[in-house]
């Protein structure tokens, strides 16, 4: 392969990478905005229970605080070519976007190969390209942001309370025999809101909500 060929192909591998983690950030965007809206629905169900009366938060702090945190995901992602999970409490990161480099690569060179071998025109080069940009963005891309910024949505669902006034949270688990030990003793914990463990464990179907029944007494 020549030396054109060859950055030929990293031109349309950066390509579609960045279109990749542009669907991804779009995606994490959705579910940002998702865990605001509800995590004020749920904080004043709750609330309203109690005798509380319901707080306010504007929609557009909620709107600016998640494209802050999605800004930051993005960064991350094209910094360091894959996102995190965290598991054990303790940040890992994955680099899942350089296999998806590797593997996109092989399919590039073939894709050319064919280009040269039966002479296509730009444009014609271009659509199939465009088609494999497509392919990027596929339902995979939004499975990968939902289950990857989990600590994303669990972040955004904190913040929220804390701005409506939120102290404390009880842990809940999904009570079956897939809830792992460690998740099992938190079940039904009440934890300050900043002390919290994370949800953002891999494979983690935990969830936190609002304790607020002491308030209930003043």
């Amino acid at each position: 392969m020549t030396e054109e060929e060859e950055s030929n192909i990293d031109e349309a591998l950066e390509i579609l990478t960045l279109a990749y983690i542009a669907s991804l950030s779009k995606a994490a965007l959705k579910t940002q905005m998702s865990s605001s809206l509800e995590a004020v629905n749920e904080l004043n169900s709750v609330r309203v229970k109690e005798g509380l009366e319901p707080v306010k938060i504007p929609a557009k702090t909620l709107s600016k605080e998640s494209i802050i945190s999605v800004a930051k995901y993005e960064k991350m992602l094209k910094e360091r070519g894959g996102s995190f999970v965290v598991d054990n409490d303790k940040k890992f990161f994955s680099p899942w976007l350089k296999k998806l480099k590797t593997d996109t690569k092989e399919e590039l060179v073939t894709l050319f190969d064919q280009a040269a071998k039966e002479s296509w025109t730009p444009e014609k080069l271009k659509t199939e390209l465009k088609g494999m940009e497509e392919l990027a963005k596929n339902v995979k891309a939004y499975n990968a942001a939902y289950c990857e910024t989990r600590v994303l949505q669990d972040d955004a669902t904190r913040r929220t309370w804390e701005y409506g006034g939120l102290e404390e949270v009880q842990w809940h688990t999904r009570g079956d025999n897939r809830v792992r030990p460690t998740h099992e003793a938190r079940d039904r914990q009440v934890y300050p809101l900043k002390d919290c463990p994370s949800l953002g464990e891999p494979g983690c179907r935990c969830i936190i909500s609002p304790y607020i029944t002491k308030y209930a007494k003043y």
